[in-house]
């Protein structure tokens, strides 16, 4: 696995999707989540009844737009779930300037920060 390192913010973000029980049983919604490495905040979130790389585009795209990001200075840690692999959410990334890190194939935990963080957040609800 490659090694990313953040020395600022919005250096290196990390994302993934998360399924959010609802009421009805076996309805689920779709948690997205941006979480900036250095800082651990949470730039860009969206919370969606479907998961799709035009959503995950529309996500990246704001987020790059409300933090100034430059054409080159981004790496985005994700894993290789059909919204982050779509060939149009990597050509968004490709214009963007975003250098996209995959996690290993077939490999459910590689994309550590992301994992955790949901992790907590779904704990924090239970209690």
């Amino acid at each position: 696995m490659p090694r990313i390192t953040a020395r600022a913010a919005n250096e290196a973000w990390t994302w993934d999707i998360s399924k959010l029980p609802t009421q009805r049983r076996g309805v689920y919604l779709n948690l997205y989540v941006v979480l900036d490495l250095y800082s651990r905040f949470i730039v860009a979130w969206m919370v969606s009844c479907n998961e799709s790389s035009a959503l995950a585009q529309q996500l990246f795209q704001e987020a790059v737009d409300r933090y100034g990001i430059p054409h080159g200075a981004l790496t985005l840690r994700q894993d290789r779930g059909s919204p982050m692999t779509a060939r149009s959410y990597l050509g968004l990334m490709g214009e963007l300037g975003v250098t996209c890190s995959h996690s290993r194939p077939r490999v459910s935990n590689d994309n550590p920060f992301s994992e955790s963080q949901f992790k907590t957040s779904k704990l924090s609800r239970a209690l």
